[in-house]
């Protein structure tokens, strides 16, 4: 005859069935069913804590990268992300920190092309004027600056013509709005 002991457990909605044909091991079956819970409690702890672990490893993990991300948003572009594990968010880690390197190269790079840019306009012996769409100034040349002044917060119609408003034939304006004409002529001269 077999002997088998069931035992409910409320805790975790399991049944511990313990089975056995030989009646001799069976008269200890409270032990056994001890035995039993008791390591099943204590795998289920370890195995809670490994997750817990895990979890709370990750989190910091993905919130150190947060912060690096955070720190690349706001232009520090001299921030590199610590690579802490050799996972998949190691790998992500690691390519951020490739994209920003190449990010701050490139804008080095763009930095120095533009100063040098501005080097050669201020050379030359014109008046160069970039100016945006607004009618700002974006950049005069150092000729325009040694006859005019630093205009460069002004607006075109503010220095040429000493108004508060756009000019009503704004040769400017024309250029802007027809791109495909090559040039326009126009007179100006400093107030």
């Amino acid at each position: 005859a077999c002997f088998e002991v069931f035992l409910n457990s409320s805790i975790w909605d399991w049944i511990l069935v313990l089975s056995t044909c030989k009646p001799e091991e069976f008269t200890g079956r409270n032990l056994y069913l001890q035995l039993v819970t008791i390591l099943s409690m204590g795998i289920l702890l370890l195995v809670s804590l490994f997750a817990m672990r895990l979890t709370k490893s990750t989190t910091q993990t993905i919130q150190t990268t947060l912060q690096g991300l955070k720190a690349i948003e706001n232009g520090n572009l001299a921030t590199r992300i610590p690579v802490m594990t050799q996972d998949e968010i190691g790998t992500i880690q690691t390519s951020i920190n490739t994209m920003i390197a190449k990010v701050a190269e490139t804008t080095e790079a763009l930095r120095r092309s533009e100063a040098r840019f501005h080097n050669l306009l201020d050379r030359l012996p014109a008046f160069i004027i970039l100016q945006a769409t607004d009618y700002s100034i974006k950049y005069v040349n150092k000729y325009f600056r040694e006859q005019f002044g630093n205009s460069s917060q002004q607006c075109c119609y503010e220095l040429f013509q000493g108004r508060q408003t756009p000019c009503e034939t704004c040769p400017t304006r024309q250029i802007f709005n027809h791109p495909d004409d090559t040039s326009t002529l126009w007179e100006m001269s400093a107030r």
